[in-house]
């Protein structure tokens, strides 16, 4: 706690009065909120958000009023790009020459529900809107196609006129 209210004293987020006051705020609440309540030891992070357990704990208690105002900032802090470059990098996967980008959105939709079913094992092929979307994807693939020569040769007729 000592190095994130140094390192928030030069970042001009905390004031220098109140970094004492900070400090001796999160060792009350480690002596006398964390080692009495039985939330802590239990504490699961799979099921559990951490930043509901600190709300809970420090938003209402004007005792911790300057420690909660840290650990908001913390909280809301950007832990780095990882999610942002693993989406550059999965676009690198999907990625082949000459790849519209309808087609590139359609296969990372596909790729994400894969994923978030747990593998291509456990798509549910008896999925009704699954079937139905299937069974007129030829349809809305000949729609699109016909859209699409509609526009060159709108695109042609426009450009012919001038």
């Amino acid at each position: 706690m000592k190095s994130i209210v140094h390192t928030f004293i030069e970042a001009n987020r905390v004031g220098t009065n109140d970094a004492d006051d900070i400090i001796h705020q999160y060792s009350e609440f480690i002596q006398d909120i964390v080692s009495q309540v039985s939330q802590f030891p239990g504490f699961d992070p799979a099921s559990c958000r951490v930043d509901k357990l600190f709300r809970d704990r420090l938003a209402n208690s004007p005792s911790y009023a300057k420690l909660w105002a840290v650990v908001k900032i913390v909280m809301l802090l950007s832990h780095g790009q990882a999610t942002v470059e693993r989406g550059f990098s999965i676009n690198k996967e999907v990625e082949s020459y000459n790849l519209q980008e309808d087609t590139f959105t359609a296969r990372r939709l596909l790729r994400d529900h894969v994923n978030a079913v747990g593998g291509i094992l456990n798509v549910d092929v008896a999925n009704k809107q699954l079937q139905v979307s299937a069974a007129g994807a030829r349809q809305k693939y000949l729609a699109y196609l016909d859209d699409e020569k509609k526009k060159k040769t709108g695109w042609m007729e426009e450009e012919s006129c001038q």
